[in-house]
C-alpha cells in the first residue's frame, strides 16, 4: 500500500502527471456538462461569430455597437471555428474549453518549483469560475488565458543597465 507521502514524492518527482490528469479532467467535464445555449450573452456571440463566418458583410454592415459585435477578440476565432469545424454547441464552447486548457497549462508553467507546480494546478483545476464558466460561451476565459500568459511572459522581463542606458531584455529562457 502507498503511503501518502510516498505519492506526494513520486508527484514532486514528476509533477507534470498532476498537468496531463488535470488537462484530462477539465476537458472531461467540459464534455460533460454541454447543454443548450441559452438566450442570453452566449448566444449573441454565437450568432455574430455565425454572421462573421457566413455572411461577413451584413455583419459589418449592421454599424451596430453593442458589445456583442465589438468583441471581435471573441467572434472571430470563433468564426474560423465555425468554418473549420462547423456549427454546433461543442464548436461554440470549444473557446472556453481552449482557454481552460491554456490556463491549467499557465498556472504549472508559471509555477518555479515541483511543490508550486502541484499546488498551481490543484488550485486552478478547482476553481470556480474555470468550473463553473468553462462550459458555456463568454470572453471571460479567454481574457484570464490571455492575461495569464501575458503575466508570465512579462515575468521574465528585466530592465538592466548595459552602460548605454537601460534596456528592456526579453528572457528567452525560464528564470533560473
Amino acid at each position: 500500500m502507498n503511503r501518502p507521502s510516498g505519492m506526494l514524492d513520486r508527484l514532486l518527482a514528476r509533477p507534470w502527471i498532476a498537468l496531463v490528469v488535470a488537462l484530462a479532467v477539465h476537458a472531461a467535464l467540459w464534455l460533460a456538462v454541454q447543454r443548450d445555449i441559452h438566450t442570453a450573452d452566449p448566444l449573441y456571440y454565437a450568432t455574430n461569430a455565425h454572421n462573421l463566418a457566413f455572411h461577413p458583410a451584413e455583419l459589418l454592415a449592421t454599424r451596430d455597437h453593442l458589445v456583442f459585435v465589438m468583441r471581435l477578440g471573441l467572434t472571430a476565432p470563433l468564426a474560423l471555428v465555425y468554418r473549420l469545424l462547423g456549427v454546433s454547441t461543442l464548436a461554440t464552447n470549444l473557446p472556453c474549453l481552449l482557454a481552460g486548457l491554456a490556463i491549467l497549462a499557465i498556472a504549472y508553467a508559471a509555477a518555479p518549483t515541483p511543490r508550486g507546480k502541484l499546488l498551481a494546478v490543484l488550485f486552478a483545476a478547482t476553481c470556480t469560475p474555470l468550473l463553473a464558466d468553462g462550459h458555456e460561451l463568454n470572453p471571460d476565459l479567454p481574457c484570464a488565458a490571455a492575461m495569464a500568459a501575458s503575466i508570465v511572459r512579462f515575468r521574465d522581463i528585466r530592465l538592466y543597465d548595459a552602460g548605454d542606458g537601460a534596456r528592456l531584455h526579453a528572457a528567452l529562457a525560464p528564470p533560473r
